[in-house]
């Protein structure tokens, strides 16, 4: 299956994956009744576990290049959301468009606010952010939250 750039997390899952698995398991449901199933013994050997997503993995480091800072907010777009510190407080970050380039400013800095999406410096290019979330609030338009001159850091 193609990831295209714009996907996050939530789009795989719910718009390729769900559905996908709905097939996989009508299909395998059909082979079990009609007693065709194939019975495949797992290799233990190897087994593995990925534990879930979660706040320790989904600090943002401004000082890491614009593909990897958008891919970290992608891959924790619907949950637990990529978090950065405003004011030393936890915000948030959802729905993120990398926009490669030289931006030319300090990176976490919040350059401008268009259509209600916040457009972050990084290196490399420009972190187009859609949705934030501040601690304890719900999520809203990245523009609602943060302001041009803001500058987002690593929390810690």
């Amino acid at each position: 299956m193609d990831i295209d750039p714009a996907d996050s997390v939530g789009t795989l899952y719910f718009d390729h994956l769900y559905p996908m698995g709905v097939e996989a398991l009508v299909e395998a449901t059909r082979l079990v009744r009609e007693g065709t199933a194939p019975r495949i013994p797992q290799q233990h050997a190897l087994a593995t576990y990925e534990a879930p997503c979660g706040p320790e993995h989904a600090k943002i480091d401004w000082m890491n290049h614009s593909r990897v800072v958008s891919n970290l907010i992608r891959g924790c777009d619907p949950q637990p959301g990529a978090v950065a510190s405003l004011r030393g407080e936890p915000v948030r970050l959802f729905e993120a468009q990398l926009r490669p380039g030289a931006p030319g400013e300090l990176p976490g800095t919040v350059m401008a606010i268009v259509d209600g999406r916040a457009e972050i410096a990084a290196i490399g290019g420009t972190i187009v952010v859609g949705r934030a979330q501040g601690n304890g609030s719900a999520k809203a338009p990245a523009g609602e939250l943060l302001m041009v001159g803001d500058v987002l850091e690593r929390p810690q």
